[in-house]
């Protein structure tokens, strides 16, 4: 896709997740700016690049069903079991996942296992495990304490969020490298439509190239992609066509 393109392009243009030397690090961005297609690229070169006992994915944009963090705590332990030959059992007691959690990751230096955790989207993830009693609401700091602040130096921990969100103001207090993903610039909005275009055996109208181009939302590029994936024929890029109303916009 036109995301995963320009993920590939961002991942080998800039290396500061890769090649962080710490063990924790995200990725921080506004809504739209390409975070799932940067750690499904950064995923797969990784794996390239490196061995592993496990590689763990969650992709908030794929796993809609798995937003809960019970169901994702327990698909992370299910699949540390499975993968490291752990007997340990994992707890039915939703209360009891988070522990099991740390104490399992914390046991990795023993195993001698090499580990990635790759969860896309924190910020989205919801508590759904039921407080007992009557507990005020969490703060913020205490909604992410699920994620271990010390990482073990044979695991990482790659997660992306939304800036300003509270995920990110936390984990910003943890002093973790972050990768800031910016909005496009001038040439790699020209570039992206470019690529699709040809890619369809299209091309846009000058006119329509260069107001599509001068758009400030084309600076995102999720509503970027979206608009040309509307291009599937010659009569979509004409006034009257399908997606004339978008193109041919001049706000």
């Amino acid at each position: 896709s036109g995301l995963m393109k320009l993920a590939c392009f961002r991942l080998l243009s800039r290396q500061t997740v890769l090649e962080a030397k710490l063990c924790a690090n995200f990725a921080a961005g506004d809504v739209g700016v390409g975070k799932t297609s940067f750690l499904v690229a950064w995923s797969k070169r990784f794996l390239q690049q490196n061995s592993v006992d496990l590689l763990f994915k969650h992709y908030s944009d794929l796993n809609h069903q798995n937003s809960r963090l019970n169901t994702l705590l327990f698909r992370i332990l299910r699949e540390m079991k499975t993968a490291l030959n752990l007997r340990a059992e994992i707890p039915n007691d939703a209360q009891q996942l988070a522990s099991t959690f740390a104490a399992w990751i914390n046991a990795l230096p023993f195993l001698s296992a090499k580990v990635v955790l790759v969860i896309d989207g924190i910020d989205c993830v919801i508590d759904s495990i039921a407080s007992t009693g009557n507990e005020p609401p969490k703060e913020s700091k205490d909604k992410f304490n699920w994620l271990p602040e010390k990482i073990p130096p044979n695991t990482r921990l790659i997660l992306s969020c939304c800036t300003g969100s509270e995920a990110y103001q936390v984990l910003t207090a943890r002093n973790w490298p972050t990768y800031h993903m910016q909005v496009l610039d001038k040439p790699s909005r020209e570039q992206l439509i470019i690529n699709l275009m040809k890619a369809r055996g299209l091309r846009l109208p000058r006119g329509a190239f260069d107001r599509l181009v001068k758009r400030h939302q084309a600076q995102n590029p999720l509503f970027l992609i979206q608009i040309l994936r509307g291009i599937r024929t010659p009569e979509d890029i004409k006034p009257s066509g399908s997606m004339g109303s978008s193109l041919f916009s001049r706000s």
